[in-house]
């Protein structure tokens, strides 16, 4: 969803999918459906046109505070400075039940021995700033 639906209670974020649901009389309709609480909501795709972008992938930054129950992540062809092990402790947590890792594994263990290093130096900063 790329804006939000205040009517509906479906907002910027929101993610569903799209499916042909048999109504009555045998009619397939188009439903984008959404998960809500314990059950789902479906609205007809028409109806939301504009509204949707089809999501095939969702990036380890975005999927922040989500759940899946089983995720592929697809690591980079080389080792690069983003995969840290925060970053595939993040992925890695979002499964459920299954993780596929697709990649190289030199590189997969080059990211799980890489940490952030955070140069904000707060302690210092609050030491400057008195009692």
């Amino acid at each position: 969803m790329e804006r939000n639906d205040y009517t509906r209670s479906i907002f910027n974020g929101d993610q569903g999918i799209v499916l042909r649901v048999a109504l009555r009389k045998g009619e397939l309709r188009l439903m984008a459906v959404f998960r809500r609480g314990e059950g789902y909501v479906a609205y007809p795709l028409d109806s939301l046109r504009g509204s949707l972008s089809l999501s095939y992938a969702v990036s380890v930054h975005r999927s922040q505070g989500s759940e899946y129950t089983t995720i592929a992540l697809v690591l980079p062809g080389q080792e690069m400075r983003m995969l840290t092990q925060e970053v595939l402790y993040t992925a890695i947590t979002r499964a459920r039940k299954g993780v596929l890792v697709i990649g190289q594994r030199d590189v997969f263990l080059k990211g799980i021995q890489t940490r952030i290093q955070r140069a904000c130096r707060i302690g210092r900063r609050l030491q400057q700033s008195g009692p």
